[in-house]
């Protein structure tokens, strides 16, 4: 099927003006995000969840960790204790004083996190292949 040549014309009027358009709707956001503060956490960071004042980081070089940070001051977080998993951390949700973590070749890990300057497993679920990711509702 041939194209009227006024309408080809268009069309190509139209796409050489297109990345103009696109150009004017883009948001530069470089100027509304800052660097606020750092604190260590676990080598290779994978997944983060926060709840209340504390962000619950996984993830893990050879050997797999949680790390705890106090985030009550933003501009200052505060590293606290890390413990070793079984595996790399892929995924971490937390609920009711409990981290619940994908730990790849080790499943699911389940943190109690209830007392955080003594994090420990208190369960552990096989998973059918590699645990990636978890969510928790409630």
């Amino acid at each position: 099927m041939r194209l009227p040549l006024a309408v080809a014309v268009l069309f190509l009027a139209a796409a050489a003006t297109a990345p103009a358009r696109l150009r004017a709707d883009c948001i530069d956001y470089r100027g509304y995000i800052r660097w606020a503060a750092w604190a260590p956490a676990v080598s290779a960071s994978r997944a983060l969840a926060l709840e209340g004042d504390r962000a619950y980081v996984v993830g893990g070089g050879m050997a797999g960790g949680l790390a705890l940070i106090d985030i009550s001051d933003p501009t200052a977080p505060v590293a606290g204790v890390s413990i070793e998993l079984p595996d790399i951390g892929h995924g971490v949700a937390v609920s009711g004083g409990h981290a619940f973590i994908a730990a790849w070749e080790s499943g699911l890990q389940v943190v109690d996190v209830s007392d955080p300057v003594v994090p420990h497993i208190v369960g552990s679920a096989d998973t059918p292949d590699q645990a990636r990711g978890v969510a928790v509702a409630g």
